[in-house]
């Protein structure tokens, strides 16, 4: 099949945000469907009328039927810079081949969703980060092939030899999802702001906006944080953004808090809430998404490399794309909202033919991750609190009647899995995790997940985080380590390196 170059008109609506009742139709004509795309595109973001503040450009669905593209742009401006901000959402509606055939024709498929996609995160959520919903139905990118070809990869040395630590973390797992809320205890107002699963680190960035929201309604613009982890410390850096003075109040710092020992990908899904509670939480939990992915976009490149983008390849014993597997029955089952909400945000990965996949594995595929390096993250964060003026004070508090001994009248209680003791929450509930590190390869430019093998490696800057998943994990508040779990998921992946090619 190849795309259709017969001329087609099409009517594009586009109201104008600049006073006028009316709307302006602007007719197309004697174009080829790939041309519509990338002129409407191009006329879009490039366009010679900058006094023109469209609020949504909409190319209707019926304008290519055939190459089954939609596109919808949402423009705003935010009541605090007036600056104009806009997503873009891009969806497939046929199948994955024919879509690129279409597309190649005029400009190629990678450079147009690099394009499109691109242009969109760059200005989604910039301000407040609050991003319309599509009305187009979310689906999840088909695996493609026959791009980027496989480098030669480099082996990890995973032996019992080189490991240089092994911690456990306690995620803080809500079956209803995180706690964002306000609370009033005599005089002091206490905005909650925990339990956020395996995705603390994930969803900080957007999470924080949230609770901030709710600060605002107490007037004051002096407050403080309870916990220094990954939520309360970037809730205190956003609110100093926002204009607030900040203590952060703790009964640790960094790196002896539990976020220090989290793996560190982006997972914004990851034990975030059931499935049965996913209707009431997900628009929240796609407002969070965007605003943090917002947010690390602008993280990457920095001095230290809290963030980057890495190469992962994911293994597996039978095809791809088969119902989902369950490995714990005794845990709940949980939402797939990345691929219902967000599926813009997560790159499509490639799969491998036989000649291109280097393991010794029957199906693998590549796709890209965000990876935190969490000592340089929280370093960058705690050198912009500082920075700001704010304080840390070392404190430990034992129970609500604690909250009227801080000076502060508006507090942000961020202390994740402590909450349950603090304020004797059972609706939290323990997940153990426990997690390998090898000493750091910087010729290592990839990770692996083996969900067959039960192995996942990430390889951050201080080291080779290797983990998997254990029986029990979940409802398990244990930090005692294990060695043999560590030195079993090291054998593991020691095994998936030995049939690794590298040439």
């Amino acid at each position: 099949m190849v795309a259709s170059t017969s001329p087609i008109t099409h009517q594009i609506e586009s109201p104008f945000d600049n006073g006028e009742e009316g709307r302006e139709i602007k007719h197309l004509e004697n174009l080829t469907r790939a041309d519509l795309a990338s002129t409407w595109f191009d006329r879009s973001f490039a366009s010679n009328r900058p006094h023109s503040c469209p609020a949504h450009l909409q190319l209707k669905r019926h304008a290519m039927p055939e190459a089954g593209l939609f596109f919808a742009f949402y423009l705003r401006k935010t009541t605090s810079t007036h600056r104009e901000t806009a997503s873009v959402h891009v969806r497939s509606a046929i199948p994955q081949a024919e879509t690129a055939m279409n597309l190649n024709a005029h400009l190629g498929r990678r450079a147009f969703f690099r394009r499109a996609v691109g242009a969109g995160l760059a200005l989604t959520a910039a301000g407040h980060g609050h991003a319309q919903r599509s009305a187009i139905e979310r689906t999840w990118p088909a695996p493609v092939t026959g791009l980027r070809p496989v480098p030669a990869l480099q082996p990890m040395e995973a032996t019992a030899d080189r490991i240089i630590a092994m911690n456990v973390c306690t995620r803080p797992f809500r079956a209803k999802g995180p706690r964002i809320e306000l609370e009033s205890f005599g005089r002091k107002q206490v905005v909650h702001h925990y339990g956020h699963g395996g995705s603390g680190w994930s969803l900080a960035w957007g999470s924080a906006a949230e609770a901030l929201a709710l600060v605002e309604t107490t007037g004051r613009r002096e407050i403080a944080v309870i916990g220094c982890g990954a939520i309360g410390l970037t809730t205190a850096v956003a609110a100093q953004r926002a204009g607030y003075a900040v203590t952060i109040y703790s009964r640790e710092l960094p790196p002896d808090v539990q976020s220090s020992n989290a793996t560190g990908v982006w997972s914004p899904e990851s034990r975030i809430c059931t499935e049965e509670h996913a209707p009431a939480f997900a628009d929240r939990w796609e407002r969070m998404t965007r605003r943090s992915h917002w947010q690390h976009q602008h993280l990457l490149g920095l001095p230290g490399h809290p963030v980057e983008h890495q190469d992962i390849y994911q293994l597996s014993d039978i095809p791809f794309g088969g119902p989902p597997r369950i490995r714990y029955p005794d845990e709940p089952s949980y939402p797939r909202l990345g691929r219902e909400r967000t599926p813009d945000l997560e790159p499509t990965p490639v799969e491998l033919d036989a000649d291109q996949n280097p393991f010794k594995v029957p199906f693998a595929r590549r796709t890209s991750l965000l990876l935190f390096n969490i000592s340089s993250y929280t370093q960058l964060l705690l050198n912009e609190f500082t920075r700001l003026g704010g304080q840390l004070k070392i404190r430990e508090l034992d129970g609500p009647g604690d909250f009227s001994k801080l000076r502060e009248r508006t507090l942000v209680n961020c202390t994740g899995y402590g909450a349950r003791q603090l304020l004797g929450d059972d609706s939290l509930v323990p997940v153990r995790g426990q997690t390998a590190k090898l000493i750091p390869q910087p010729e290592v430019s990839y990770g692996i997940r083996y969900w067959d093998a039960n192995v996942y490696a990430y390889p951050r800057r201080d080291g080779i985080l290797v983990q998997s998943g254990a029986d029990g994990d979940f409802g398990n508040a244990s930090e005692a380590l294990d060695p043999q779990e560590s030195l079993t998921a090291v054998a593991r992946l020691n095994a998936v390196m030995q049939g690794l090619q590298t040439d």
